[in-house]
């Protein structure tokens, strides 16, 4: 009980060569014995334990057989094939019942075969049989007539006799396999003995005992069974020669599979049901045995010798990752320095990201900080060190975030050429935003030579953001419709949509005319925005930002390559869109045909200034 409580405290606390010792001496001192070798120690405290246990009650003639479960799919594996057999010998029943009916019984058709054969010629008329001339020639006829005229009724009869043989055969196989199942059954004295035993529960030896007692009646009717069918299948030659037994005899042949169903049935059935009761009475005899004190003092030296080797990897292990610790922390000690000297350079790489967003903020990001399974990310608030979540506002965050990523985006060892944002501006005011636009983007093109790709639903930032790399060759796409395939990507051409737009409102009624002339106003802003950025390389000052059509006139005028036939028709068209001529008394709507030849105007200037294909 000591070594029990110190194994229990703490796996650490074994000592093998003393606890060892200690159980070794506990078994020679139970069993009076001077053996120090374990196993055989092992192998006399079993047998011990099962002589004590046999005292009490002996269980190894009531045991099923280990490979029972094997012995019963064997017997389901014999039922098939005396299926078969029985299949077999229906034909050949049929077949012989069908044969041509004769006088002649089979065996006298034989005997006279047999005779003819043993006949020294054809010529004799000696019968072999009583040595006499009692063969003539015609006498030979008459019996070769009658062996010739029975001969598929013979060939029939031989065919059953056959498959009679082979159906006796596998019924007496699966007979076996049935008889396998079958245990010791108890005598009067052993049942007294374990109604005895198991008295203080009532009805528990009587449930065991029920099932035994049905067991063994359940596979004596079925061997009676098998007997009776033997019998009557030795018989079936001769029963089927007697047209008075044809009937019964088919009868029997009919009924057979079904008979032998049901015998294998029962016989699986009972002992199943034996193996679950017998489990039950095994485990309730078990708990008297081990209530023994004999029994229950060999049970906790048993228990030790048997876990040794289980102790001894436990003990081992526990040695060794105890070594293991101190390396574990030494690695651990040096991962974390070495973690610090990289970051230290990395944080530098993420502070300039995030300095390219917050130009000139007082709360600035300083460090990053490894911990056990994550990075603690520092920033300083007029000059205060603090936890960068707790200080930052989320477009601050926002914009920490992008820059660790993009630390990570532009190392030396990324094998990637390009960057994909996704929205990166969506939780930016227009400061960041603008600084991202400005700073960030053409840092990653010209610096680090990376394809940069934004996806974007803002389209001013979408806008921006082309007009300002435009000597930079960017590409620009529309994701439009959604369906099974995925989106419609397109290129994005402005000039040509403004026009597909103006056009489709000037075919419609009056309300979609009068919105068509405003919209060549916005036509004109684009041509001419367009056409600037195109021939400067460069968007429109900012102090355009919010110039209509008529204020970029001049802009026009002073685009090289513009002539004075084109600054006329602008200005022609502007004035036809001009807002001031909606509001007054007499103005009408213009008609498609009124609106169209500026339409064509302007799709003639963007043509031959490239601006659409």
């Amino acid at each position: 009980m000591v070594l029990a409580q110190k194994w229990e405290s703490d796996p650490r606390n074994v000592d093998l060569t003393s606890d060892w010792n200690t159980l070794i001496r506990a078994a020679q001192t139970t069993l009076q014995v001077s053996i120090s070798n374990p196993n055989q120690l092992l192998s006399h405290l079993k047998k011990r334990r099962e002589e004590l246990g046999a005292r009490v009650f002996d269980l190894s003639g009531l045991r099923p057989a280990t490979d029972l479960a094997q012995r019963i799919h064997s017997a389901k594996k014999q039922e098939t094939l005396v299926h078969d057999a029985i299949r077999a010998l229906t034909n050949v029943v049929d077949d012989f019942v069908a044969a041509t009916a004769s006088v002649y019984g089979a065996e006298l058709l034989s005997f006279w075969e047999l005779g003819l054969r043993l006949s020294e010629s054809e010529d004799s008329n000696l019968c072999p049989m009583c040595e006499e001339p009692t063969l003539p020639k015609d006498k030979r006829t008459i019996l070769e007539d009658r062996i010739r005229g029975n001969k598929a009724r013979t060939e029939a009869h031989k065919a059953l006799s056959t498959a009679v043989a082979k159906l006796k055969n596998q019924l007496t196989t699966l007979r076996q396999h049935l008889g396998s199942f079958q245990p010791h059954y108890l005598d009067d004295s052993k049942r007294s003995t374990l109604e005895s035993l198991l008295s203080d529960t009532p009805g528990q030896a009587t449930k065991f005992l029920e099932t035994h007692d049905k067991f063994r009646t359940t596979l004596k009717d079925v061997d009676i069974r098998f007997t009776n069918h033997d019998t009557e299948l030795g018989q079936l030659p001769r029963a089927l020669d007697d047209p008075a037994r044809i009937a019964d005899s088919r009868h029997f042949v009919k009924t057979l599979p079904q008979d032998i169903e049901d015998a294998v049935r029962k016989s699986i059935s009972i002992a199943e049901a034996y193996i679950e009761k017998f489990e039950t009475l095994e485990e309730a005899i078990g708990e008297r045995i081990a209530t023994d004190a004999a029994v229950r003092e060999i049970d906790a030296i048993l228990a030790g010798l048997e876990v040794h080797e289980h102790i001894e990897t436990i003990h081992t292990y526990n040695n060794v990752l105890e070594s293991l610790n101190s390396e574990v922390r030494a690695v651990e000690s040096f991962l974390q320095g070495k973690q610090k000297d990289l970051l230290a350079t990395r944080g530098q790489e993420v502070r300039e990201w995030y300095d390219l967003m917050n130009p000139g903020a007082d709360v600035r990001f300083i460090e990053m900080e490894p911990a056990t399974d994550s990075l603690k990310l520092h920033a300083e608030s007029f000059g205060k060190k603090m936890s960068a979540p707790a200080c930052l506002s989320e477009s601050q965050l926002n914009c920490l975030g992008l820059s660790v990523y993009l630390m990570r985006a532009t190392t030396p060892e990324s094998p990637f050429g390009f960057v994909v944002f996704d929205d990166p501006v969506q939780s930016m005011d227009d400061d960041h935003c603008e600084s991202f636009i400005i700073n960030v983007v053409p840092k990653l093109i010209d610096e680090f030579h990376k394809q940069v790709i934004i996806l974007t639903h803002i389209k001013h930032i979408a806008d921006r953001i082309r007009d300002l790399n435009v000597d930079r060759n960017p590409l620009q796409y529309h994701l439009e419709e959604y369906n099974r395939n995925g989106p419609s990507v397109v290129p994005y051409v402005r000039i040509q949509r403004e026009i597909h737009q103006v056009r489709t409102l000037a075919k419609g009624n009056e309300a979609n005319r009068k919105l068509a002339v405003d919209r060549i106003r916005v036509l004109v802003e684009v041509v001419i925005r367009e056409l600037y950025l195109k021939v400067n390389g460069c968007p429109l000052p900012a102090q355009y930002n919010k110039a209509t059509a008529k204020d970029l006139l001049p802009v026009f005028m002073s685009i090289e390559g513009t002539t004075p036939a084109e600054h006329q028709g602008i200005r022609d068209t502007v004035s036809f869109s001009d807002p001031a001529h909606h509001t007054q008394a007499d103005w009408q709507v213009p008609t498609l045909q009124q609106i169209e030849p500026h339409i064509q105007r302007l799709l003639q200037i963007a043509k031959k200034h490239q601006l659409i294909g």
